[in-house]
């Protein structure tokens, strides 16, 4: 791990803003391009293979996450904890934990799959069988998020950005030439092709990080460091087990939605609701990802400071959440008024009556976002255990919400219940985090984009009948035309304002003129 790595992640540097702007410039290509590549994927070998191929390798690649974030998410959360910004003079210390950590969850991996295959013998015929490549698929994934989580902390978005892109590309270019080439007709192809990727991709990140020396080190330490070692990882435990149930009642939500609605409505309104929610959530994720990745080690490296400054820390947190909330208003101003021609030209006629959906999971996956801001509060002062509390309280809501909507108003219901549950989300964070600590969330900005973007709803749907589609443009002008005045006037009234726009100005031109060659 580079001295250089952490420029971008110390808190003494000028301008955070500045540094989150460029890193969050840096991160995009990790998210948007392994998107398309997961789009070409599928254009691709829906042609190649057929639906029951498809299927297993779906439920292969869903057994494999889910093992991996149970393995590693709570050890590498605890590291973006505990080192973002840490000093370079004990990164190969850091470095022969992390590679202790891998070895035992290759272990780990080992056993369970030894205990699978047990009792698969035991039991013959009541135990699924799945290919035994799930077992080194598991343990390179922990591996390969592990070694992500690294550069994270140390700010390093360019590699992390193209390791990324490396694996999204690799595994199914390796994929196509295994089925192309080998014959290999099966949707084992992608699964090596998978393994394959990742583990060219886990030797570039464990060389540069330092794994051989680290792995020296590791084969001479007495059996009394690896004392220490275990401490450490009670430690990071204590921290980031909390996290992981944090993470895992997450991705349960949509699955609680859809669950909800097979039973009180129709498999129909499953369809209709998860292609309508994905091309909603989905879009927030694009941009606020790479903001929420370079502004993480950030604010961690600050919470990681001695003495930490509890003031700098909650002024730089509450200017990234108006950066984001910035981020968040023309995309909002564009596909909310607009949802029905969005549906009618990304989705079949079937799905079309659920547009309604894009814009609800749009408002619920911002304000979810914005409320991971305002958590970083708890996870500086250790709270995760509070995090977990308010993620499962909001989940209870919304599932309690869902199972009266749904009955009476049918799978849009869930829609409404998702908004409200991520409201009732941010609530309690914020409840929880102002427990512990002083947090300031630009209410005001927030209320004053929630207004613009309603007025331009409310334009598109009584524009509707005389209109049609042509009414959401409309309602997306008048919402433009609206924010022009009362920029103007949040400038005029919070000259720090113009400094954050001077930031993202001079943040784009630098990165632009690394971008153009000079003559």
């Amino acid at each position: 791990m580079r001295a250089g790595a952490r420029a971008e992640s110390s808190p003494s540097l000028p301008s955070p803003t500045r540094r989150f702007l460029a890193a969050s410039l840096g991160y995009s290509p990790s998210v948007v391009l392994p998107a398309i590549a997961n789009f070409l994927f599928i254009v691709v070998f829906t042609r190649l293979l057929g639906p029951v191929e498809l299927g297993k390798y779906f439920l292969i690649v869903s057994v494999v996450t889910f093992s991996a974030v149970v393995l590693g998410t709570w050890f590498q959360q605890a590291l973006l904890r505990f080192d973002s910004g840490a000093s370079s003079a004990r990164s190969s210390e850091r470095v022969t934990f992390y590679l202790f950590f891998l070895v035992l969850s290759v272990a780990a991996t080992v056993f369970a799959g030894s205990a699978y295959l047990g009792l698969q013998a035991a039991v013959p015929g009541r135990v699924p069988a799945f290919p035994l490549i799930m077992v080194p698929l598991i343990a390179a994934d922990v591996w390969y998020r592990t070694l992500l989580s690294s550069l994270q902390a140390d700010g390093e978005s360019v590699r992390y950005s193209i390791a990324s892109l490396s694996l999204s590309v690799g595994r199914y270019a390796v994929a196509f030439g295994l089925f192309s080439l080998a014959g290999m007709r099966t949707y084992l192809a992608l699964l090596y092709g998978w393994l394959l990727a990742e583990s060219l991709v886990i030797l570039w990140l464990a060389g540069s990080l330092g794994f051989r020396a680290a792995a020296r080190h590791l084969a001479q330490v007495p059996r009394v460091v690896w004392k220490g070692y275990f401490e450490q990882l009670r430690r990071y435990a204590v921290y980031g087990v909390p996290m992981l149930g944090f993470m895992l009642a997450s991705e349960a939500r949509p699955l609680l939605d859809r669950a909800l609605i097979a039973v009180l409505d129709s498999a129909f309104g499953v369809g209709v609701y998860a292609s309508n929610y994905a091309l909603g959530s989905s879009t927030v994720g694009l941009l606020a990802m790479p903001m929420l990745l370079s502004a993480h080690p950030i604010l961690m490296a600050m919470a990681n400071a001695t003495p930490f400054d509890q003031g700098e820390f909650d002024r730089t947190n509450a200017v990234y959440m108006r950066l984001f909330l910035f981020v968040m208003l023309p995309l909002l101003l564009v596909v909310v008024p607009n949802t029905h021609f969005i549906a009618r030209l990304a989705l079949g006629r079937a799905y079309v009556e659920g547009h309604a959906l894009i814009a609800l999971a749009l408002v619920g996956s911002a304000l979810g976002n914005l409320a991971l801001y305002v958590g970083k509060a708890l996870e500086a002062h250790r709270r995760t255990g509070l995090l977990l509390g308010a993620n499962m309280g909001s989940l209870a809501i919304t599932a309690a919400f869902n199972v009266v909507a749904i009955r009476h108003w049918g799978y849009l219901a869930a829609g409404y219940g998702y908004c409200a549950g991520s409201l009732a989300y941010l609530a309690l964070v914020y409840a929880a985090a102002r427990s512990v600590a002083l947090v300031h969330v630009p209410w005001g900005f927030a209320g004053v984009i929630a207004g613009i973007v309603a007025t331009g709803a409310v334009v598109g749907a009584v524009g509707a009948p005389q209109l049609g589609l042509a009414a959401g443009g409309l309602g997306t002008l008048v919402g433009a035309a609206l924010t022009l005045p009362v920029g103007i006037s949040m400038l005029r009234r919070y000259p720090e304002a113009r400094r954050h726009l001077n930031n993202v100005g001079q943040a784009a031109r630098t990165l632009l003129g690394g971008l153009v060659p000079r003559g």
